[in-house]
């Protein structure tokens, strides 16, 4: 017997027993909604559960990346201080041997003394047989320590780079550059303004030009002033050509990249360097040098900031009161 649909009782009333049928029926309709919606819940809730957990892990990577990313870093600056701390101390052992009475051979591997260039004897006055009297006076000619200079940075016992490695070429240009613009000439001859005229002469040269300046060979067979020359007459070619074209033409050529501030800059270190080592020697008066105290407004690269670490790690308490370094 089929039984009657679920609402009101029909008029009348109905048995018990129909009543209670219905009732329960009714009650399991409402019970299987809320299993079906439950399901539902506990469904999204899983699949909130998952989400979260796979963001957690991502996190957990990307930190864990960075973290390791941090201390490559760190471990790399430490060895890079770690360097600069070893050639501290060879030359101020170096330094203190020499202070401390006549030179004692430096204790080398005899590979190391091998490879050591013998550096020419260095020369502290003017030209031989110079007519001019006073020539001795102002100082020897600016190329007459050169060789002894360079085999000195080249020198392995003072962490020295081998000769023709970038950093000697790096000096050997900027020496080529100086002599070709200021003259080889006694070196109390110069002057500041002339080290002045040297930072707007250099910017004028091609910036492959002082990327390791030309070869060699072209050194020897032209001075800076014709690859001034050069880079100043393939300018004017181009604004030449420039000059019929609209601004943002396809057509119209960039101008002749020319030497960056920054690495004249680097040049002016190199030709510093020579000067503050004449005078350690003193081969020149304290105070001689015209390439230092120089402005280079937006040149500062994250290893100018390396002396400064160097010298706050020196001066800590790691190193001991007797062992703090100075800002020298």
């Amino acid at each position: 017997m089929a039984l009657p649909a679920s609402g009101p009782p029909p008029a009348g009333g109905a048995p018990p027993a129909i009543l209670h049928r219905q009732l329960r029926l009714h009650l399991y309709r409402i019970l299987d909604r809320l299993e079906a919606a439950t399901a539902r819940e506990r469904a999204e809730l899983e699949q909130e559960r998952a989400a979260l957990a796979r963001h957690c892990e991502a996190r957990a990577t990307e930190r864990e990346t960075a973290a390791r990313t941090t201390v490559a870093q760190l471990e790399t600056r430490l060895a890079e201080l770690e360097r600069e701390v070893e050639v501290e101390r060879r030359v101020r052992a170096l330094l203190e041997t020499r202070a401390a009475g006549p030179e004692r051979p430096l204790a080398v591997s005899q590979a190391a003394s091998d490879a050591a260039p013998s550096a020419p004897p260095l020369v502290a006055q003017g030209r031989a047989g110079d007519p001019d009297p006073s020539a001795a006076d102002r100082g020897p000619l600016f190329s007459a320590n050169e060789a002894a200079y360079r085999a000195r940075r080249a020198d392995p016992r003072l962490g020295g780079r081998s000769l023709g490695s970038k950093a000697t070429e790096d000096v050997e240009v900027a020496f080529w550059l100086w002599r070709g613009l200021a003259g080889d000439r006694p070196m109390l001859d110069y002057t500041r303004e002339e080290a002045d005229d040297l930072r707007g002469d250099m910017l004028r040269m091609l910036a492959s030009y002082g990327k390791g300046g030309p070869k060699r060979e072209m050194r020897a067979k032209h001075g800076p002033r014709h690859w001034m020359e050069v880079a100043d007459q393939r300018q004017r070619t181009i604004d030449q050509h420039n000059a019929a074209l609209p601004e943002g033409h396809p057509d119209r050529k960039a101008d002749v990249e020319r030497m960056s501030l920054r690495t004249v800059k680097k040049h002016y270190t190199s030709l510093s360097g020579y000067w503050r080592w004449l005078e350690a020697r003193k081969v020149l008066p304290r105070g001689t040098n015209i390439f230092s105290e120089w402005d280079w407004p937006g040149t500062k690269g994250w290893h100018d900031d390396r002396d400064a670490d160097l010298n706050l790690l020196l001066r800590s308490s790691w190193f001991g009161a007797d062992r703090r370094g100075t800002d020298h």
